[in-house]
């Protein structure tokens, strides 16, 4: 990546080179990083925005919920709290955890009559996503606060990374009625019976789920150090070409 310290001292050297005087030359060279840094921030935020609707696409509130950009020693990148960026679900049996309670038939078997399908279930995945980008816009204001007192270059991008993690999504009260309604019913609530007599390793069993997000958040974090790479450079050379 481009050392944006690194390019903002070489900008000074040139002002001092042709003859500009301390206080000229600060006042350019902070200007030039409130700019840098203000721009990194809106990267930032666009690439978090994309990351976190990538991780909507394929159901990973956990992901979404744990989206944060990371400000360190230069580089700036996107992440998650935990690091993990694989939020895959293996196979998962659900027959013992719907028996609980369950009513006996005359035969002795067990069953329950359960209740599958439901009308809200984007509305959980439309929540997280919703409080990602109110935390993205709080950030925003926060970093641009931050440029425009005339701080460091990473002190607009370090406060955006610092402040707008996701609010965490709340933990399931019912995991069995989340892991059965997998698909939105347009007729609403249906019911079905679950059975001790059925093969517990081939009914009622949720599917396995890709939430692997390795690929994306790579893509996505090279293109961002291009981007990044991109601001520095041309806000050095406007103010190289303009004073």
């Amino acid at each position: 990546m481009v050392n944006a310290d690194f390019e903002l001292e070489r900008l000074r050297a040139s002002l001092r080179a042709r003859g500009y005087g301390q206080q000229d030359i600060d006042y350019i060279c902070r200007s030039a990083s409130s700019e840098m840094g203000q721009a990194i921030s809106d990267a930032l935020a666009a690439a978090v925005e994309e990351a976190a609707v990538a991780g909507q696409e394929v159901r990973s509130e956990d992901f979404v919920s744990e989206l944060r950009a990371v400000a360190l020693n230069n580089d700036y990148y996107i992440s998650t709290d935990s690091g993990n960026l694989d939020f895959s679900e293996p196979p998962f049996p659900m027959m013992a955890n719907l028996l609980k309670n369950p009513k006996v038939a005359k035969d002795g078997s067990l069953y329950k009559v359960i209740p599958v399908g439901s009308k809200n279930e984007g509305a959980k995945n439309f929540s997280s996503l919703a409080d990602l980008q109110a935390g993205i816009a709080r950030a925003r204001d926060a970093a641009a606060d931050a440029s425009t007192t005339g701080r460091e270059i990473s002190t607009g991008p370090a406060t955006f990374s610092g402040s707008f993690a996701a609010q965490k999504v709340s933990a399931r009260n019912n995991t069995v009625r989340k892991n059965i309604a997998s698909k939105t019913n347009q007729g609403g609530i249906k019911f079905r019976t679950v059975s001790s007599k059925q093969d517990p390793m081939k009914n009622w069993v949720q599917p396995a789920k890709n939430k692997d997000m390795t690929s994306t958040v790579t893509d996505i974090n090279m293109r961002l150090r291009q981007t990044i790479d991109d601001i520095i450079v041309s806000v050095v050379q406007k103010y190289e070409e303009t004073t």
